[in-house]
C-alpha cells in the first residue's frame, strides 16, 4: 500500500490527471471495514495542512477503543519540523473548536509525550545476572543486542554458555540461543548441532534459533545436515544460514534450484534473507543466477537493495535491471540507480 500510494504522488507531481483525486478517494475508505491504512504520509505531501486535518477528522470520528491505535504525535512532530511557517498544534486546536472529531484526535495525540531527541549514551555491556534475569522474564525468546554483548569479557561470555550447557529446563534453555548468535559460543558446537538437528516444528523458532547460533561455525557436519534439509524441506529457510561459514563452489547452483521450487512471493521473502547473508559473506560471480531469481520474485524494497548491492558488488549486475531501477517505487533504489549509472559512464569514458 506504501508503494502504491507513492507512485500515486509520482503520477501527481508528474501533473497526470485524476492522480490526486484516485489518492483521495482511497483514503476516504480507509477507516472502512476491510480496508486497510492508506497514504496519510502522501496526503500530508499533497495536501499539507488541509490533508492533516482530512486525517485528524477520520482519526476522531472512530470509537475511542479503535481511536488509540492511531496515534501518531510523531507525525505531526515531523510535519511540523518540515513546515516550519505553519504553527501546526494551533491549527488543529482552531479546527477542533468547529469539529468534535478533530478534537478527539487532537485530545489524543496531546495525551502523549513529544518524541525526545536521541542522544548517544555510552552501551553498558550484559552482566551474567542480566543475562539470567532476561531469560527468565522473556515469555518467549528474549533479544540481546550485539552492542551489550560487544563489551562482555570472554569469561562472562563463558560462564553464560555454561549456564546454557547446564540448564535443565528444555524451554527455558532455548532461550539462550539468541545470545550465541550475537557472539560465538565459545566451547565445541556439537550441542548446538544436535539442537539444530532435532525436529524442525514450525510453530515454535527453536531449530531457527540454533541454525543462528551454528552459523559462526565451520564443520563437515555442519554442511551434512545443510545439504540434507536443503534435499528434504521445500522451502528450508530456516537451514540457510548454515551456509555462510560453509559455502562451496557450485553452491550458487543449489541455492537457485531452492527458489526455483518455491512457488509463491511469500516463499521467496522467507529464502532471501538467508541467501543475501550466505552472498554477503561468501562473494561469488555465480550469485547472479540465484539473485536475479530473487528479484525477479518477490517485491520487498528491503531486500531488493541487498540483492542489488551485491550483484553489483560482485559485478555481475546486468543493464536490464540498472534501466528498471529507475523506475522502482523505492526512491533509495532509484537514487542507487542514478548512481550505478553514473560510475559505469565513467569507467567507459
Amino acid at each position: 500500500m506504501d508503494q502504491l500510494s507513492d507512485l500515486v504522488l509520482y503520477f501527481h507531481q508528474a501533473g497526470i490527471a485524476g492522480a490526486k483525486e484516485a489518492l483521495l478517494n482511497r483514503f476516504e475508505k480507509t477507516f472502512s471495514n476491510g480496508y486497510e491504512l492508506y497514504a496519510r504520509d502522501v496526503l500530508l505531501e499533497i495536501e499539507g495542512m488541509a490533508g492533516l486535518i482530512m486525517a485528524a477528522e477520520k482519526v476522531g470520528q472512530l470509537p475511542e477503543h479503535e481511536r488509540a491505535d492511531y496515534e501518531d504525535r510523531w507525525r505531526i512532530d515531523d510535519f511540523q519540523e518540515m513546515n516550519k511557517s505553519v504553527d501546526v498544534y494551533a491549527e488543529l486546536a482552531k479546527a477542533a473548536e468547529k469539529n468534535p472529531a478533530i478534537k478527539n484526535y487532537l485530545d489524543l495525540i496531546l495525551s502523549a509525550e513529544p518524541r525526545e531527541k536521541y542522544r548517544r549514551s555510552k552501551t553498558i555491556p550484559y552482566t551474567v545476572a542480566e543475562i539470567e534475569k532476561m531469560i527468565d522474564e522473556a515469555g518467549r525468546f528474549p533479544r540481546f543486542w550485539a552492542s551489550h554483548i560487544s563489551g562482555m569479557t570472554q569469561a562472562d561470555i563463558e560462564q553464560v554458555a555454561r549456564n546454557f550447557l547446564a540448564e535443565k529446563d528444555g524451554n527455558r534453555k532455548y532461550k539462550y540461543l539468541p545470545f550465541f548468535y550475537q557472539t560465538k559460543f565459545p566451547f565445541d558446537y556439537g550441542f548446538l548441532l544436535k539442537l539444530a538437528s532435532g525436529r524442525n516444528v514450525k510453530k515454535n523458532r527453536r531449530i531457527m534459533h540454533a541454525v543462528n547460533a551454528l552459523s559462526h561455525f565451520k564443520g563437515d557436519d555442519i554442511r551434512a545436515l545443510a545439504l540434507k534439509r536443503f534435499a528434504s524441506e521445500k522451502t528450508p529457510w530456516d537451514y540457510l544460514k548454515l551456509l555462510i561459514n560453509n559455502y562451496q563452489a557450485g553452491d550458487a547452483k543449489i541455492l537457485l534450484e531452492i527458489i526455483q521450487r518455491s512457488d509463491n512471493v511469500h516463499h521467496i521473502h522467507n529464502l532471501v534473507a538467508g541467501i543475501v547473508d550466505v552472498f554477503d559473506a561468501n562473494p561469488d560471480k555465480e550469485c547472479k543466477a540465484p539473485l536475479e531469481a530473487m528479484y525477479y520474485n518477490m517485491n520487498c524494497a528491503i531486500h531488493r537493495w541487498n540483492v542489488i548491492d551485491l550483484l553489483n558488488g560482485n559485478g555481475v549486475l546486468s543493464e536490464e535491471i540498472v534501466e528498471e531501477l529507475a523506475y522502482d517505487t523505492d526512491e533509495d533504489l532509484r537514487k542507487l540507480s542514478r548512481s550505478i549509472k553514473r560510475s559505469r559512464s565513467k569507467m567507459k569514458s
